[in-house]
Protein backbone atom coordinates (compact mmCIF):
# COMPACT_ATOMS: atom_id res chain seq x y z
CA UNK A 1 0.00 0.00 0.00
CA UNK A 2 1.23 3.93 -0.71
CA UNK A 3 3.57 5.45 -3.40
CA UNK A 4 6.08 3.46 -5.24
CA UNK A 5 8.38 6.08 -6.95
CA UNK A 6 11.69 4.30 -8.75
CA UNK A 7 14.09 6.72 -10.79
CA UNK A 8 15.23 4.28 -13.96
CA UNK A 9 14.32 1.51 -15.21
CA UNK A 10 12.25 -1.10 -13.05
CA UNK A 11 12.90 -4.60 -13.62
CA UNK A 12 10.93 -8.03 -12.49
CA UNK A 13 7.05 -8.33 -12.41
CA UNK A 14 4.99 -5.68 -11.25
CA UNK A 15 0.82 -6.12 -10.56
CA UNK A 16 -1.83 -3.52 -9.45
CA UNK A 17 -4.90 -3.79 -8.04
CA UNK A 18 -7.51 -1.03 -7.42
CA UNK A 19 -7.06 2.23 -9.19
CA UNK A 20 -3.20 3.27 -10.41
CA UNK A 21 -1.87 6.10 -12.50
CA UNK A 22 1.50 5.26 -14.00
CA UNK A 23 4.65 7.32 -15.60
CA UNK A 24 6.39 6.14 -18.41
CA UNK A 25 6.96 2.11 -17.14
CA UNK A 26 9.57 -0.40 -17.92
CA UNK A 27 8.84 -3.92 -16.74
CA UNK A 28 9.17 -7.39 -17.92
CA UNK A 29 5.57 -8.44 -16.57
CA UNK A 30 2.52 -6.40 -16.36
CA UNK A 31 -0.76 -7.92 -14.73
CA UNK A 32 -3.42 -5.13 -13.96
CA UNK A 33 -6.73 -5.67 -12.13
CA UNK A 34 -8.99 -2.82 -11.69
CA UNK A 35 -8.28 0.23 -13.56
CA UNK A 36 -5.06 1.96 -14.95
CA UNK A 37 -3.60 4.26 -16.52
CA UNK A 38 -0.48 4.91 -18.22
CA UNK A 39 0.74 8.20 -19.37
CA UNK A 40 3.72 8.34 -21.05
CA UNK A 41 6.18 5.18 -22.40
CA UNK A 42 5.26 1.48 -21.35
CA UNK A 43 8.23 -1.06 -22.66
CA UNK A 44 7.15 -4.10 -21.70
CA UNK A 45 9.72 -7.22 -22.53
CA UNK A 46 7.14 -9.45 -21.24
CA UNK A 47 3.36 -9.71 -21.30
CA UNK A 48 1.03 -7.38 -20.79
CA UNK A 49 -2.36 -7.89 -19.42
CA UNK A 50 -5.44 -6.67 -17.80
CA UNK A 51 -7.40 -9.04 -15.97
CA UNK A 52 -10.94 -8.38 -15.99
CA UNK A 53 -9.97 -4.63 -15.43
CA UNK A 54 -9.41 -2.05 -17.82
CA UNK A 55 -5.74 -1.20 -18.60
CA UNK A 56 -5.74 2.58 -20.63
CA UNK A 57 -2.61 3.33 -22.87
CA UNK A 58 -2.44 7.40 -23.50
CA UNK A 59 0.41 8.37 -25.97
CA UNK A 60 0.55 12.19 -27.42
CA UNK A 61 -0.98 10.75 -30.72
CA UNK A 62 -3.86 8.68 -28.68
CA UNK A 63 -2.53 5.59 -29.82
CA UNK A 64 -1.70 2.27 -29.17
CA UNK A 65 1.83 1.33 -30.63
CA UNK A 66 3.15 -2.52 -30.36
CA UNK A 67 6.38 -4.18 -32.43
CA UNK A 68 4.65 -7.53 -32.12
CA UNK A 69 1.06 -9.32 -32.72
CA UNK A 70 -1.42 -7.62 -30.99
CA UNK A 71 -4.45 -10.03 -29.05
CA UNK A 72 -7.48 -9.57 -27.54
CA UNK A 73 -9.16 -12.39 -25.81
CA UNK A 74 -6.20 -14.51 -27.07
CA UNK A 75 -7.48 -14.88 -30.57
CA UNK A 76 -10.88 -12.60 -31.22
CA UNK A 77 -9.26 -10.27 -32.17
CA UNK A 78 -5.91 -10.22 -33.83
CA UNK A 79 -3.43 -7.88 -35.76
CA UNK A 80 -0.28 -10.21 -37.13
CA UNK A 81 2.61 -7.60 -37.08
CA UNK A 82 4.67 -8.81 -40.22
CA UNK A 83 1.29 -8.22 -43.06
CA UNK A 84 -0.56 -6.02 -40.89
CA UNK A 85 -3.62 -8.47 -41.33
CA UNK A 86 -6.37 -9.08 -39.01
CA UNK A 87 -8.71 -11.60 -37.89
CA UNK A 88 -11.96 -11.38 -35.61
CA UNK A 89 -13.71 -14.05 -34.55
CA UNK A 90 -17.37 -13.04 -34.18
CA UNK A 91 -19.34 -10.65 -35.72
CA UNK A 92 -18.15 -7.08 -37.16
CA UNK A 93 -20.27 -4.32 -36.33
CA UNK A 94 -19.59 -1.07 -38.71
CA UNK A 95 -21.46 1.81 -38.17
CA UNK A 96 -21.64 4.54 -40.82
CA UNK A 97 -19.77 4.10 -44.54
CA UNK A 98 -17.31 1.68 -44.85
CA UNK A 99 -14.66 2.22 -47.64
CA UNK A 100 -12.09 -0.75 -49.30
CA UNK A 101 -9.63 0.14 -51.33
CA UNK A 102 -8.85 -3.69 -52.61
CA UNK A 103 -10.81 -6.83 -53.14
CA UNK A 104 -14.01 -8.05 -51.02
CA UNK A 105 -13.58 -11.64 -50.57
CA UNK A 106 -15.86 -13.27 -48.87
CA UNK A 107 -15.39 -17.20 -48.19
CA UNK A 108 -19.06 -18.07 -47.40
CA UNK A 109 -22.54 -17.35 -47.80
CA UNK A 110 -23.16 -13.46 -47.42
CA UNK A 111 -26.40 -11.38 -47.19
CA UNK A 112 -26.10 -7.69 -48.41
CA UNK A 113 -29.00 -6.01 -46.53
CA UNK A 114 -31.22 -7.04 -43.78
CA UNK A 115 -34.73 -5.99 -45.14
CA UNK A 116 -36.88 -5.88 -47.81
CA UNK A 117 -36.34 -2.28 -48.06
CA UNK A 118 -32.95 -2.31 -48.53
CA UNK A 119 -30.92 -2.12 -52.10
CA UNK A 120 -27.88 -3.04 -53.31
CA UNK A 121 -26.44 -0.02 -56.32
CA UNK A 122 -23.68 -1.61 -58.26
CA UNK A 123 -21.50 1.50 -59.86
CA UNK A 124 -19.09 -0.71 -61.80
CA UNK A 125 -18.50 -0.97 -65.76
CA UNK A 126 -19.08 -4.92 -65.66
CA UNK A 127 -20.60 -7.33 -63.46
CA UNK A 128 -18.74 -10.65 -63.25
CA UNK A 129 -20.88 -13.43 -62.12
CA UNK A 130 -18.35 -16.85 -62.87
CA UNK A 131 -21.11 -18.85 -61.57
CA UNK A 132 -25.10 -19.31 -62.14
CA UNK A 133 -27.28 -16.60 -61.09
CA UNK A 134 -30.25 -17.06 -59.38
CA UNK A 135 -32.46 -13.82 -58.92
CA UNK A 136 -35.53 -14.72 -56.44
CA UNK A 137 -35.89 -18.32 -56.74
CA UNK A 138 -36.55 -18.66 -60.27
CA UNK A 139 -37.58 -15.36 -61.80
CA UNK A 140 -34.26 -15.20 -63.40
CA UNK A 141 -31.90 -18.18 -63.88
CA UNK A 142 -28.42 -18.05 -65.78
CA UNK A 143 -26.83 -20.94 -66.02
CA UNK A 144 -23.08 -20.60 -66.58
CA UNK A 145 -22.21 -23.34 -67.69
CA UNK A 146 -24.20 -24.01 -70.69
CA UNK A 147 -25.25 -20.31 -71.24
CA UNK A 148 -28.81 -20.40 -71.12
CA UNK A 149 -31.29 -17.74 -69.23
CA UNK A 150 -34.81 -18.98 -67.71
CA UNK A 151 -37.37 -16.44 -66.67
CA UNK A 152 -39.58 -18.50 -64.10
CA UNK A 153 -37.62 -21.31 -64.39
CA UNK A 154 -33.94 -22.80 -62.94
CA UNK A 155 -33.97 -25.96 -66.00
CA UNK A 156 -33.91 -23.51 -69.03
CA UNK A 157 -34.01 -26.18 -71.97
CA UNK A 158 -32.74 -23.55 -74.72
CA UNK A 159 -30.80 -20.22 -75.18
CA UNK A 160 -33.82 -18.63 -73.62
CA UNK A 161 -36.60 -20.29 -71.95
CA UNK A 162 -39.50 -18.62 -70.15
CA UNK A 163 -42.40 -20.31 -68.72
CA UNK A 164 -45.21 -19.24 -66.64
CA UNK A 165 -47.30 -21.72 -64.83
CA UNK A 166 -50.67 -20.07 -66.38
CA UNK A 167 -49.30 -19.79 -69.87
CA UNK A 168 -46.62 -22.54 -70.55
CA UNK A 169 -43.51 -22.03 -71.77
CA UNK A 170 -41.51 -20.97 -74.48
CA UNK A 171 -38.16 -21.67 -75.55
CA UNK A 172 -36.10 -20.48 -77.83
CA UNK A 173 -32.81 -22.00 -79.00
Amino acid sequence: SGDIRATGTLFGGISTTGTSALGGLTVTDLTVTGTSTLTGLLTANGGISADGGVFTVTDTTGALHTAGNFDVATNKFTVDSSTGNSTIAGTLGVTGNTTLTADLIANANTTLGDASADSVTINALNLSVPNNLKIDTSTLYIDASDGKVGIGTTGPEGTLHVHSATAGSVTAS
